[in-house]
């Protein structure tokens, strides 16, 4: 019988503790969310120039593939 009332006080310290950590979990994508908004959808200067780097490849091979289909 001992033995249930301990096993019982265990559970619910250990539910108590486990409460906590999940309160957290949520709280950190709602701040994510706010530093978002704050940034205002402004793009990075160096994911811009990533991005405009990443178009010139893209026209670079575009032409090597059409050489490649040019028959002549």
């Amino acid at each position: 019988m001992r033995a249930h009332y301990l096993l019982y006080a265990a559970m619910i310290i250990l539910a108590g503790c486990g409460a906590d950590d999940r309160a957290a979990e949520v709280e950190k994508p709602a701040a994510a969310e706010t530093q978002a908004d704050e940034a205002g959808g402004v793009i990075p200067e160096h994911q811009m120039e990533a991005l405009e780097k990443a178009e010139e490849v893209e026209g670079q091979l575009q032409e090597a593939a059409e050489k490649r289909a040019d028959p002549s």
